[in-house]
């Protein structure tokens, strides 16, 4: 703040010394955050002295703000410990090294607010594309550059948000928490109502400015924060994870104790942990941290306990899953000691936490699956993580955030959009979208997924409108309105009823040029070749094509209906990725001074009934589900569409998107009656 007053002083007396009274005063009102717009100055020649005066009250002004930063809570004993700690930042240079091109605090979409609408600021839209070519300093100069007189509340935000995060890429950590803070002071605002992405800003700030104990709480308080935004959950684990990493040896053996009562820093810690002790680090802790490992001799038990609801309302559902898992197991004869028992939770939360108890008190389960309903898997977590035992959660609930020792195998709202999006722009070549969804909730969550993920990716929504289900009348103003846009692909995350409703309001015209896009609620073919006229050509995410004409698709299906004499859904598919993917993991040939933890973040990629499966860094367990297109009644594969006028002339080279060039078999395969090999693993994680 002094220096930035030396530089508005330095002008002030360069207006006093020409005896420009109207510059004083722009400057001062300047300096004081004051808007006059394009108010006149009728000012005469002001003598000198009365200049000095004015320019002196200036000077007093700006020393009397003090830099106010807001800080998180945090303890004495942790404050103690960490003062010292400095994370990777060059000073020097102004590097953000930690960091590099990713910018993981840059969470808002380039060119577009935080609500969708498109920038209309020239500078803020240059500043963006210097922000894409890497050009941190001269971004920030454009978007200070910036008149915010004119702008709404959305465009001002996103004009703040940018200037930090510039300050933050170029190591300015200082100017970004003063620009944050006084944000905040002239909103009213105290630092419990910052919200998570500002949260975000300031964690990074404070990393940036060496102040490791704010950091680690203020990533703490974003991935509290976060909600259903995986986005902001992800970015806070990956910040908290490098300034973990960053902390040296005597600082991180401090430290680890004294924020066990965080449910995030908990287990990022004691993963933490694990990677410097196998490295040959030595850690004196005051306390050890019962850490499950994998067992090293050859016939060693393992055991997994699967959560599921075996009876009640949702029986049919655990059932499922249960036989899925079971079809793994038993088609892995030789599977290196492990086992898994499954435990019914029926259909109260606390039968389900009860049997986390029991599981937790087996000395032989290394890790537990489930539960499959979004409540169970909450409670069950936190049962859990004090017993320092991982999970792996079957819920798709954007509330559960993976990390730590759990983990996420569900198709998330998220993943279903990115999947979508993949197909349609890579295949289709789509860009220009429109979103229409029902104004609730769950419509509300994938319409923010649809509008990040467009941005993300390279394209536009150019109309988008929220409706009340049930009111047709909405359905038919959509209608109206989207025949007017340019759009080529219309996203709408509901029934195929209510989809058919708004395609059926369309002209002729209008349906050949937009193409229906839909998440797994369309993979119906029933329901869609009852509306058939108006839904032809539509995209929809398949969690689990079951009349695929894949092998292993085929097979998986043939075995299970001889063995449990009904088609498997995709609720069994899913059983058996989740369980491939242990056995993958786990198996013969896998390396047993492992922890269970490391040995799931370190799995191979595995092509598996339900799409391309990786688990992440950061514990969530990524799918991308095959898209499909419905056409005259049946549903294929999402495929390029072909000018007739070039359908008869060679083909060109095979796509460099293809499978890795390395592929093994990721299951060995069998002697016995189920011998087959369910999936293929790809040669690395990335």
């Amino acid at each position: 703040m002094v220096h930035h007053c030396g530089i508005e002083l330095r002008q002030v007396i360069v207006a006093i010394t020409a005896q420009h009274p109207r510059k004083v005063f722009s400057h001062w009102i300047d300096m004081k955050g004051m808007n006059l717009g394009a108010v006149p100055l009728r000012l005469g020649r002001v003598p000198c002295l009365a200049l000095l005066c004015a320019c002196a009250l200036f000077v007093s002004s700006c020393s009397s703000q003090q830099e106010r930063y807001y800080p998180a809570q945090t303890s004495s004993r942790q404050r103690e410990s960490m003062q010292l700690a400095i994370p990777g930042v060059d000073h020097d240079t102004k590097n953000v090294s930690h960091v590099g091109a990713a910018k993981p605090w840059e969470t808002w979409p380039l060119r577009y607010d935080l609500e969708g609408r498109a920038l209309r600021s020239p500078f803020l839209l240059e500043g963006d594309d210097r922000v894409q070519r890497g050009d941190y300093h001269g971004a920030l100069e454009l978007y200070l550059k910036a008149p915010t007189a004119a702008m709404n509340a959305s465009e001002k935000e996103a004009t703040m948000l940018r200037v930090v995060g510039a300050n933050i890429a170029i190591g300015n950590g200082r100017e970004a928490l003063r620009t944050l803070s006084s944000h905040f002071i002239k909103s009213g605002r105290s630092s419990e109502e910052v919200d998570a992405r500002s949260s975000l800003l300031f964690a990074y700030a404070y990393r940036t400015q060496g102040d490791t104990e704010q950091a680690l709480a203020w990533f703490s308080r974003v991935y509290r924060a976060a909600g259903s935004n995986a986005v902001l959950a992800d970015a806070a684990r990956r910040g908290a994870i490098d300034t973990i990493q960053s902390l040296p040896s005597e600082v991180f053996a401090k430290i680890v104790p004294l924020w066990e009562s965080d449910s995030l820093m908990r287990g990022l810690l004691a993963e933490e942990m694990r990677r410097r002790t196998d490295g040959g680090e030595a850690i004196a802790l005051t306390r050890s941290t019962h850490l499950p490992q994998v067992e090293s001799s050859p016939g060693a038990a393992m055991a997994f306990a699967a959560l599921l609801p075996l009876s009640g309302k949702f029986e049919r559902l655990g059932r499922s899953s249960r036989q899925g898992m079971e079809l793994a197991f038993q088609s892995f004869p030789q599977r290196h000691g492990l086992e898994i028992k499954f435990l019914d939770t029926g259909d109260d939360v606390d039968q389900a936490v009860g049997q986390a108890l029991a599981a937790s008190a087996d000395p032989a389960v290394a890790l537990v699956i489930g539960p499959l309903i979004a409540e169970h898997a909450h409670a069950v977590r936190q049962v859990l993580d004090e017993k320092d035992i991982p999970l792996i959660a079957l819920s798709k609930s954007s509330d559960f955030h993976p990390g730590g020792r759990a983990f996420r195998f569900g198709p998330t709202v998220r993943s279903q959009v990115e999947s979508l999006l993949q197909g349609v722009m890579a295949v289709r070549q789509l860009r220009r979208f429109a979103l229409i969804y029902p104004a609730d909730v769950a419509g509300e969550e994938y319409a923010t997924a649809f509008r990040e993920l467009v941005a993300q990716s390279g394209g536009s929504v150019v109309y988008e409108k929220g409706y009340t289900r049930g009111n047709e009348t909405d359905l038919l103003v959509a209608a109206q309105e989207l025949e007017l846009t340019t759009a080529e692909a219309v996203f709408m995350p509901d029934t195929v009823v209510r989809a058919s409703r708004l395609f059926s309001n369309l002209s002729r015209e209008a349906r050949k040029r937009i193409t229906p896009m839909g998440v797994v609620l369309w993979d119906e073919l029933q329901a869609l070749n009852q509306s058939r006229a108006v839904m032809n050509g539509a995209v929809v995410v398949s969690a689990f094509n079951a009349s695929g004409s894949g092998e292993q698709t085929q097979r998986f299906v043939a075995l299970y209906r001889e063995k449990y004499g009904e088609p498997p859904d995709f609720l069994a598919a899913q059983g058996f990725d989740i369980a491939s993917v242990l056995l993958a993991a786990l198996g013969p040939g896998a390396d047993t001074g492992r922890s269970v933890e490391r040995a799931l973040l370190e799995a191979p990629i595995l092509y598996g009934l339900t799409g391309r499966i990786a688990v992440q860094g950061d514990g969530e367990v990524s799918r991308t589900f095959e898209v499909l297109e419905y056409r005259d009644g049946a549903f294929k594969a999402l495929e390029p569409e072909v000018d007739p006028m070039l359908a008869d002339l060679p083909s060109a080279a095979p796509s460099e998107i293809a499978a890795p060039a390395q592929e093994s078999k990721g299951l060995a395969a069998r002697e016995d009656a189920l011998s087959w090999t369910p999936a293929t693993v790809g040669a690395s994680k990335r």
